[in-house]
């Protein structure tokens, strides 16, 4: 029996272009035997048998590369048999198709300190190029169909990203993908390494048969946990951070209250609280006295004072030493003051069913007009406990600073120890603009002293010390640790003249512009040998406990700076409530532009020892519009509410003594 002759009626698909990617070629006819074989373009590819009408093969990539008509032929074996009729498959030149984008690239939204990444999809005949752009200008390397961006700061905030495709035939740019970035959430600092007793437990005294409850604070690597002990045994279930006793008798007079804190580093006891039981009142003792006061004439002075004693405590101010009326409260604020008010002493006479207790004057000094402005806590401080303080926490950025011209916000702290006949030490983080030049005695890391003028915005550390007022000369030092000393030059002095005045001090040499930073003041452990501090500096210190604090300044995009500060525990052991957060501008001449923003403010007690958000503060000082000094009020961004200090005129600032309310973190 002979084999026909096959006949092609068609090929599907019929032609490709130039470059087109490996396919299945579909051949019509009749007569198609399953030992048909098929050539392309003369060449020999393997066939499949579909039906006697219908035969494929598959083109490679290459059997399609270049334009031209190449001929198909189906061949029968004899007997018989024979070639077909030759049916061309055509490969078409490529079109000159200019490059074109399908799918362009979207805003992305983030919080610092992520990256964003952005795409693009882009057709054209041949290879493409990518170029990507950031606010028009071109990005270096960035040359890919996507593109990642450094780590974000809300400097990059609303910046614009396009891209460029090229081909041989034209090019296409993109629509603008705007990059939104959020503020970095606040990282609460906590502190690390052994476990320490921050916050000790205290004597108490109360009235059989109430109970009594003695709290402590343990500082360390979590997981830390508490075991309470009474005259040294172990009290079932006192295991929290406070404990309380049951209802007191006579008979638990003298006894004697521990806690031992544990962590994975170590074990440490307290020194031991003794409870007293009494029958009748205990007289008030002052813990926290009036303070000194710095006021602009036109404004107000306020005053504070904190009292311990059996409660009801009621309060009478004097104002030298005369009665004031209806001044009744824990806090005095006093009427617009004149420059005939200058040197006014302040006192306050606590009185309770047990006695009276009567503090030590603040005097009162009254300003010629100048350039202070500013917001605090509204008094007399936090809410709970407001004597055990040992933390404070802020987040801060640098809006616009146009000049070099003097002007500083000062963000001041207080430390202090309840009962203490000194007043306190001064600590400052400080935003600084101007020229300053140091010539005095002291010591010093770099530069040499006598040589150092800061010119530029600069964010100044220091700690000064302030004993004197009531006569006791008490030894302080500090020192401030940093890995870049070119941009954070140190130094540790003596100023002439002031001889209760001891500082170290740090100060960036960049500009400020657009700088944001997390600032943390934590309460640290007990010191006795601070003999460094006196060989290095030669600071008279005294033979007696220290209690060490911190300033840590996390700037971003640049190292971390930490202030430590070492000072009598006796007179230190915490932050004044009445001076935690108080941010005073000072703005000392008329050119260009101060702005700076303030928000996640926080703060930590003894008793209550985890970052807890502040949302009430209250204005200091008001806005003149004379150009010498700079407002408060609230703006909101990235959907968060902060508390910006600034000179420029329209805006709604606050008036004096005015609280307000910001969202909590």
């Amino acid at each position: 029996m002979q084999n026909p002759i096959p006949n092609i009626t068609g090929l599907s698909p019929a032609s490709a272009t130039a470059g087109a990617a490996a396919q299945t070629l579909t051949i019509n006819g009749t007569n198609f035997l399953s030992s048909s074989t098929v050539t392309y373009n003369s060449a020999a590819h393997a066939a499949t048998f579909v039906s006697a009408t219908q035969l494929t093969i598959q083109l490679t990539a290459s059997d399609q590369a270049t334009a031209g008509s190449y001929p198909v032929v189906v061949t029968n074996p004899t007997p018989g048999g024979g070639a077909s009729n030759a049916v061309n498959f055509t490969v078409n030149a490529p079109a000159n198709n200019p490059a074109s984008i399908t799918t362009q690239p979207q805003g992305q939204t983030v919080t610092a300190p992520a990256t964003a990444t952005f795409s693009v999809t882009a057709t054209g005949t041949g290879s493409l190029s990518y170029q990507w752009y950031k606010n028009g200008a071109a990005i270096s390397g960035a040359t890919s169909a996507s593109y990642t961006t450094p780590a974000t700061t809300t400097g990059t905030n609303g910046a614009g990203f396009t891209v460029t495709v090229t081909n041989n035939y034209g090019s296409a740019t993109s629509t603008v993908a705007v990059l939104t970035v959020n503020p970095a959430a606040t990282t609460n600092l906590s502190p690390v390494g052994p476990v320490l007793i921050g916050g000790q437990p205290q004597n108490q005294t109360v009235i059989a048969p109430a109970s009594a409850t003695f709290s402590a604070t343990a500082i360390g690597t979590a997981p830390i946990t508490y075991q309470w002990n009474k005259n040294g045994t172990a009290i079932s279930g006192a295991t929290l951070a406070t404990y309380t006793t049951p209802a007191t008798t006579s008979a638990d007079n003298g006894e004697v209250f521990t806690v031992t804190v544990t962590n994975s580093v170590n074990s440490l006891t307290s020194p031991p609280a003794t409870l007293a039981v009494t029958s009748t009142s205990t007289a008030p003792t002052i813990a926290g006295g009036p303070q000194n006061a710095n006021v602009d004439s036109g404004y107000t002075a306020s005053f504070y004072v904190f009292a311990t004693g059996t409660a009801p405590l009621s309060y009478q101010w004097s104002e030298n030493g005369t009665p004031i009326a209806n001044a009744t409260d824990p806090v005095y604020t006093t009427p617009t003051l004149a420059s005939a008010d200058n040197n006014e002493q302040f006192t306050v006479t606590v009185t309770n069913s047990g006695g009276t207790a009567t503090s030590g004057a603040g005097t009162l000094e009254v300003l010629s007009p100048g350039g202070l402005s500013g917001f605090q806590l509204p008094g007399p401080g936090f809410p709970g406990t407001p004597t055990d303080l040992i933390g404070v926490q802020y987040n801060f950025q640098v809006v616009t600073n146009q000049s070099q011209s003097p002007k500083i916000l000062f963000g001041g702290n207080t430390l202090y120890t309840p009962g203490s006949n000194v007043n306190g030490y001064d600590t400052q983080f400080n935003l600084y603009s101007g020229t300053l030049t140091f010539a005095n005695g002291g010591c010093t890391t770099y530069p040499p002293l006598g040589t150092y003028t800061e010119g530029e915005a600069s964010l100044r550390n220091a700690t000064a010390d302030y004993p004197y007022n009531a006569g006791e000369t008490t030894g302080v030092a500090s020192g401030i640790n940093t890995s870049d000393t070119v941009n954070w030059p140190i130094q540790t002095y003596l100023i002439d003249d002031l001889p209760d005045l001891y500082e170290s001090e740090s100060f960036s040499q960049f500009s400020l512009n657009g700088v944001q930073g997390f600032v943390t003041v934590q309460q640290g452990g007990t010191l006795t040998d601070v003999s460094g501090f006196e060989n290095y500096c030669h600071v008279p210190m005294l033979s007696t406990t220290y209690r060490m604090w911190t300033i840590t300044t996390q700037l971003t995009g640049y190292p971390t700076v930490t202030n430590q500060i070492v000072v009598p525990d006796a007179n230190a052991r915490y932050i004044a409530p009445y001076a935690a957060m108080q941010f005073l501008s000072e703005f000392l001449d008329s050119a260009g532009t101060f702005t700076v923003q303030y928000w996640n403010f926080a703060y930590m007690t003894t008793s209550n020892p985890v970052w807890s958000p502040v949302s009430i503060l209250q204005t200091e000082y008001e806005y003149t519009g004379n150009g010498q000094n700079l407002g408060a009020h609230v703006v909101t961004v990235n959907g968060q509410d902060r508390v910006e200090i600034s000179n420029v005129s329209g805006n709604s600032y606050f008036p004096v003594n005015t609280p307000f309310v910001i969202a909590p973190p």
